[in-house]
């Protein structure tokens, strides 16, 4: 499971059910479990990569899947 650090208040958008997308220089997968954390790594959520869009050569924009249903099979 990868890691993907953001903005507290990003996560707090996930939280309350508003999966944005998020911009990132690493690299995901489609369908891949993820555990996203905040910046100072107090709050995470687990959840998958609904989506990968590549901007250029280094940014990647991730969208997540909802973490309340993420898992459910």
């Amino acid at each position: 499971m990868k890691t993907l650090a953001v903005h507290p208040a990003v996560m707090k958008r996930i939280q309350s059910g508003n999966v944005c997308n998020i911009v990132t220089r690493y690299e995901f997968k489609e369908g891949e479990p993820v555990e996203v954390i905040t910046d100072d790594e107090v709050v995470s959520v687990r959840t998958r990569i609904k989506s990968v869009e590549k901007k250029n050569s280094s940014l990647f924009y991730v969208t997540l899947e909802d973490p309340a249903t993420a898992f459910i099979e």
